[in-house]
């Protein structure tokens, strides 16, 4: 049985593929299972996993009719042998030692999760890490991601998991983006250490036309309403610290104003009579239903939130 399961989705992205799985195969941690989850591409992606799970048996492949990134995820966890998880991006890459270096970090901590830094310099083989710094471990693990004591990237890349701090939780289905937040959240609350390791070992890449990085649009209004509704969801029944609620709270209030009410000025002035026309019920419902409480935001933006809702 492996020690680490990678996970990684696949769709459209036959440019980047070859160095994704050429960044997956030089890694001096050899140990590992690569579950690449083929959701459907139209391209030659298809293609191009086949050639490289016949040159090596750690790659595995899973074909799936087109479900969408979440379902790709939740297909690979649901196959993964490993004792630990990695997730990553099939158009991002991994430094040599990536597997090793969280690896060794993880089992010496005792941690449940590792995080390391992240840069969108091009990937070279043999690429290591020029940042250099002691590994740091806390408790209390998602009272500080809230708190960004210490700052971890919101997202679920550049990451090792071990496997059992993963039960019971799945991307969700039907969120147009940020499913990455959505399944964040709840694993850091389940996690009863963490540790971060300041080393750059995880190459990201940004592509033109990435809902991440594309114009505004009504996708990205529903999506980040969609995403603070899920945290709202889930964590309204749990226990928390009374500051750690309150910074919960802070957070989906400004997930919600800033998609719907900052952004819009920000990235589309031209439009955005349209956009406030959309959002403004969608923000009213909110706020019926407790969901969106503007007394959590700074009182700039608790007028501009009256403002607004003034309409």
């Amino acid at each position: 049985m492996p020690q680490i399961s990678i996970i990684i989705p696949v769709y459209k992205v036959e440019k980047y593929l070859p160095e994704c799985l050429d960044s997956v195969l030089a890694q001096t941690f050899t140990d590992f299972e690569a579950i690449c989850i083929d959701d459907g591409s139209p391209d030659n992606c298809g293609k191009i996993l086949a050639d490289y799970a016949q040159k090596d048996k750690r790659i595995q492949v899973i074909t799936q009719e087109n479900q969408g990134v979440s379902e790709a995820r939740n297909n690979g966890l649901k196959q993964a042998k490993g004792d630990y998880i990695c997730f990553l991006d099939s158009d991002d890459a991994l430094a040599d030692t990536f597997l090793e270096e969280m690896y060794d970090k993880i089992v010496s901590t005792g941690s449940d999760i590792i995080s390391c830094n992240a840069q969108n310099a091009p990937f070279k083989k043999g690429s290591v890490s020029k940042v250099r710094g002691n590994v740091r471990t806390y408790d209390a693990v998602f009272d500080r991601f809230l708190a960004k004591n210490p700052k971890i990237v919101s997202s679920i890349w550049a990451k090792l998991y071990k496997k059992s701090v993963l039960k019971d939780i799945w991307f969700p289905k039907g969120v147009q983006m940020g499913q990455d937040l959505v399944f964040l959240y709840p694993v850091l609350y389940q996690a009863k250490q963490a540790s971060y390791l300041p080393e750059k070992l995880y190459f990201y890449r940004v592509r033109e036309g990435s809902t991440t990085h594309s114009n505004f649009s009504e996708k990205k209004i529903v999506g980040n309403i969609q995403i603070a509704t899920h945290w709202h969801d889930y964590f309204k029944d749990k226990e928390l610290y009374p500051e750690t609620r309150r910074l919960l709270n802070k957070r989906i209030a400004r997930q919600i104003f800033k998609a719907t009410i900052w952004a819009p000025r920000k990235y589309d002035r031209e439009h955005v009579d349209k956009w406030y026309t959309l959002s403004r019920p969608l923000v009213w419902d909110l706020k019926q239903k407790g969901i969106y409480q503007p007394e959590y935001l700074g009182i700039k933006n608790r007028l501009k939130s009256w403002w607004f809702l003034r309409g």
